[in-house]
């Protein structure tokens, strides 16, 4: 899978020693503190839960999880389910380190850390406590992620119920299926949490047009997005030559300027003397922007949009847009060198929303 290369290409896997305790060894130590991290990740997993922030929930489910469950149908699902409910921190009453299979794929995890833990839960002003279980596997970088689903029949049914097929109502035209679906995931995405979002103006110039941000010149200009008119201005001959490199090599730019309009957003705003919360070097927002756009195209292909190839012609894109070697990182139009513009898309490919904002 396309999935697999990218982390082959970016990551050294880190070799997770084997968790069985063996009593009075280092060993042993060393299972007790994995059980201590993997309470405390339990912990925190609730404390996103009960705060409603089921898009960092999401972002920490395990890699084989996001591999196959877009983020709608985690949000989604967690929206309603506590719709009408609250829940606090829960209580870690024991972890223990078992073998276990996912049953929504058949993988078999030999050294699952099994948290048993109880939940405060308030329904209609009535209390309860819900005694639960959630199993957590190492990544490749040695964090404990969770998985949601535990039957493949559940899983399928959440995805037929919350996850909008925008690509086959397209209408073919790829600026149009790509902006479709861009604004489709961010309206979904935003549609748990405390900022609202209003989808941006697409326009696709093959000459010369006025914009909130000044004239336009087709095929110099290039792709950009207009704080001012709150517009994402894509340049025809420009994205037509983008083109011969692959339809995600087109996809990955209107995905950044996108971001752009997301980090508005969210009250995102560029200054070269940045001193106020929200504010930020020009640099900081378009490899953030970059991040983003790596954040969609792990859900469009987690949906089964991209067919292989698809993640390195974004890639590949992304390392040719790299500032020129000796450029200012203060440079007002500094995007980042080619380094950094692909370490900030896979970021958001493997890490999620929460690998791209600046903590709260």
């Amino acid at each position: 899978m396309t999935r697999v290369l990218v982390r082959a290409l970016v990551l050294a896997v880190a070799f997770v020693p084997s968790l069985a305790v063996v009593p009075g060894s280092a060993n042993a130590q060393a299972g007790v503190g994995a059980a201590d991290e993997a309470a405390r990740v339990a912990r925190e997993l609730s404390v996103l839960e009960a705060a409603g922030d089921f898009n960092a929930l999401y972002d920490r489910i395990h890699p084989d999880a996001h591999a196959i469950i877009p983020r709608s149908v985690v949000t989604g699902w967690f929206r309603d389910y506590y719709t009408g409910k609250e829940t606090a921190e829960v209580t870690v009453t024991d972890a223990r380190i078992v073998t276990w299979t996912w049953a929504v794929t058949g993988v078999t995890y030999p050294e699952t850390m099994e948290v048993s833990f109880v939940q405060p839960l308030w329904e209609d002003g009535a209390y309860a406590e819900i005694e639960d279980v959630v199993r957590l596997v190492r990544d490749g970088r040695g964090e404990w992620r969770w998985f949601f689903g535990r039957s493949r029949a559940f899983v399928d049914e959440q995805i037929a119920r919350y996850v909008t097929p925008v690509f086959a109502a397209a209408t073919g035209d790829l600026v149009e299926t790509v902006s479709a679906d861009l604004d489709a995931f961010w309206i979904e995405t935003f549609a748990t949490g405390p900022y609202r979002y209003a989808s941006p103006r697409v326009s696709r110039f093959d000459q010369a047009a006025l914009t909130g941000c000044g004239a336009t010149q087709p095929g110099t200009t290039g792709p950009f997005y207009c704080r001012s008119d709150g517009g994402v201005y894509l340049d025809g001959p420009f994205l037509e030559a983008l083109s011969t490199r692959g339809d995600f090599a087109v996809a990955v730019v209107i995905a950044h300027e996108w971001a752009h309009h997301v980090q508005g957003q969210l009250g995102l705003v560029g200054s070269l003397a940045p001193d106020q919360i929200g504010e930020f070097y020009p640099i900081q927002l378009e490899l953030m922007a970059d991040c983003l756009a790596g954040v969609w195209m792990l859900d469009a292909d987690t949906r089964g949009l991209l067919a292989p190839g698809d993640v390195e012609e974004a890639m590949v894109v992304t390392l040719a847009a790299g500032d020129v070697p000796g450029t200012s990182p203060f440079d007002p139009r500094a995007h980042g060198s080619s380094a950094e513009r692909v370490d900030a898309f896979l970021t958001g490919y493997l890490s999620g929303i929460t690998g791209c904002l600046p903590a709260a």
